[in-house]
């Protein structure tokens, strides 16, 4: 039970007499009055007056009583409640004197927290100013509940379906602008005004639309604003300015950090027929990297590309890597530092702890990155020779005149490179993802990936691969078994196991081909190359395909996981270069036939991972409408492209 006082009082007042017992004055002439408080007649009236406490807290530093009051309670069981959470807070050690208000305390608390990092601190001082303030700022700190902190939530809540709405307002709307746009390009001369228009009308609705907040806070932005906040109140707690984290007893919708889903087959249809990505996070397969890297191979930022899909660096790690952070003796980079952007206004910062790391380099990617440094060294030459200015900021990834990159600039421009092959959407940091992939399915250890990647602990590492890896077995295992055609894909059931471990051993030693001659071969599927992916400079081929006890299953697509424009099926035979040969006999054959020219037929097996290299057959190759060298002297000279294996 508290220690104080439980009493009435009213807003009454009588007029104060003199000695003759006349009504007083003031100076001005206005009769003087007083409160009756608590001496009121009618406060025996149950709908009169308003109940007050008062508490004794003993005594303040000064050695003045402390003895906080509040009234305008309706009831006395109110005042007594009110009283007794007071009382409860007082001797949980919370200062109950303090005004101080919530907005005024968590602004101070981020002024006081000087080890933050730029962004974070920009992130914390977003939510206080537009979330926290206006939805709990003006209520007294040591009267602050869950509730108000709920009410926030549930708003947040609210506001996402709103904005959800936007963003499909705005799509129709852009929709409707590129088909207005359309109609009055494609209406002939001289065009209706109207379709002008309706097209500047259609614009106009698109920029409105567009204008609109259409972002939702996501779940774990949500989970993000409810850590900051709880931060702040945990501090407030040890300051004893409250007694509970209010913000720890909230509770948020069930949230799952999205996984890294792989782009299988089934995915890249479904996507292509709904525009819908099946998770926020996807990854592409490992012929989808090696795609987008053949793709760019001319890119001035192949190195950067290359560096993301094998490395695993982030995007900040990229735009701040130095070179004498790149050990080209040793075959190591050191990463140490990344760029941030705060309101896209890019700056140094320092990695988490276990972001700081070594990184070992393989033989390839060494002599890639030697190479761009003398492309570099030869772009400062030239610019000097100009009598241009070089900036010296020693990054590796630079501008043409030595000055740094954006980090989103390397966003954009990987977002533009990957759409113009078509591949499904990936986010630059996906790329990063994919490094894992890669190494999952070379065998790395996960250990080696979690160490490469720069994650805190392992159980990241496998929290977030589990689903990518397990699509990557999955993935392999049908592109293998789909590789070669068979009647009956699955073995009888009720064979014993010795039955099936007599048949696989016979089955998996291939014996040595008698004849040194070229490996025969039989027709599967007749080749027919639509002839409008052919043109005079040449249509970029891929033959690929694997090994079933030595009967090797080759066919030729344009891109992974295409359409297979013939197949072909060789005699048994251990050698992987020996399906090739029988396949470049093949495409040879297709060609001369119907006046077609191939060029640059290329052996890619020794670029296979090791523990495939044996089973798969991996080749590329241009075929071109233009005549053949033997044909015509003259013909320029077709230009060689360096190879990047998809799975190195």
């Amino acid at each position: 039970m508290f220690d104080g006082t439980i009493y009435k009082r009213c807003a009454c007042t009588e007029p104060v007499l003199d000695e003759q017992g006349q009504p007083a004055a003031t100076r001005a002439g206005r009769p003087k009055v007083r409160d009756l408080g608590a001496d009121c007649p009618k406060l025996d009236k149950r709908d009169h007056g308003t109940w007050f406490y008062y508490l004794n807290l003993g005594f303040k530093p000064d050695g003045t009583r402390n003895r906080p009051r509040k009234g305008g309670f309706a009831t006395q069981t109110k005042a007594k409640e009110a009283a007794q959470k007071i009382w409860d807070l007082a001797q949980a050690g919370v200062d109950v004197t303090s005004d101080e208000t919530c907005g005024e305390y968590l602004t101070r608390w981020l002024e006081n927290k000087p080890s933050l990092k730029r962004s974070t601190d920009h992130s914390y001082d977003d939510y206080v100013q537009r979330l926290f303030i206006p939805s709990f700022g003006a209520l007294k700190l040591r009267d602050l509940t869950a509730r108000p902190i709920e009410d926030m939530f549930k708003a947040i809540r609210a506001e996402n379906i709103i904005r959800e709405q936007n963003q499909l307002d705005a799509e129709r709307a852009r929709e409707a602008e590129r088909h207005a746009h359309q109609v009055w390009r494609n209406a002939t001369a001289p065009r209706d005004p109207q379709l002008r228009i309706t097209w500047n009308e259609a614009k106009a609705t698109a920029k409105e639309a567009l204008a609109k907040p259409r972002r939702p806070t996501g779940p774990g932005t949500q989970v993000r604003i409810k850590a900051a906040l709880s931060s702040a109140l945990e501090t407030a707690r040890k300051q004893h300015l409250i007694k509970e984290n209010w913000a720890a007893l909230v509770e948020l919708p069930r949230y799952k950090k999205p996984k890294p889903l792989l782009w299988t087959k089934g995915r890249v249809e479904a996507w292509r027929k709904t525009g819908k990505k099946p998770s926020p996070v996807m990854v592409w397969t490992t012929a989808q990297t090696g795609a987008f890297l053949d793709s760019v191979i001319y890119d001035r930022l192949y190195p950067l590309w290359h560096l993301t899909a094998f490395m695993g660096l982030r995007r900040g790690e990229s735009c701040a890597l130095s070179w004498s952070e790149v050990d080209l003796d040793e075959g190591v980079i050191h990463i140490t530092e990344q760029i941030v952007a705060v309101s896209y206004e890019p700056y140094e910062d320092t990695p988490k702890a276990d972001s700081i790391r070594d990184i070992a380099l393989d033989q390839d990617t060494l002599d890639l990155l030697r190479w761009w440094k003398k492309v570099q060294d030869t772009e400062r030459e030239d610019l000097l020779a100009q009598g241009k200015k070089w900036i010296d900021s020693g990054r590796v990834f630079t501008k043409e005149d030595g000055s740094e990159y954006h980090p989103q600039f390397f966003s954009d421009r990987f977002e533009r490179l990957y759409k113009k092959i078509s591949l499904p959407p990936v986010r630059l940091h996906d790329l990063r993802h994919g490094s894992a992939t890669i190494a999952l399915r070379a065998g790395v250890h996960i250990k080696v990936v979690q160490q490469r990647l720069g994650h805190s602990s392992i159980k990241v590492t496998g929290d977030t691969y589990t689903a990518v890896s397990e699509d990557v077995e999955r993935e392999a295992a049908e592109t293998t078994l789909a590789a070669v055609p068979r009647a009956r894909r699955k073995i009888l059931p009720g064979a014993g196991s010795d039955i099936l471990d007599r048949y696989l051993k016979t089955m998996m030693h291939v014996p040595e081909r008698e004849s040194d001659g070229p490996l025969p071969y039989e027709v599967r599927q007749a080749l027919s190359i639509p002839s409008d992916i052919i043109t005079d400079e040449g249509a970029q081929l891929f033959i690929h395909g694997g090994s079933y006890a030595g009967w090797w299953s080759v066919g030729i697509q344009l891109e992974a996981h295409g359409k297979v424009f013939g197949e072909i099926r060789t005699e048994r035979d251990p050698k992987p270069d020996a399906a090739v040969d029988a396949a470049q006999r093949w495409v040879q054959e297709y060609c001369t036939a119907n006046s077609l020219t191939l060029h640059d037929f290329e052996n890619l097996n020794r670029f296979l991972p090791s523990q495939v290299a044996p089973y798969e057959v991996l080749a590329r190759c241009t075929i071109s409408s233009a005549p053949s060298l033997e044909q015509e002297e003259c013909m320029p000279e077709t230009a060689t492209i360096d190879p990047v294996s998809p799975a190195a």
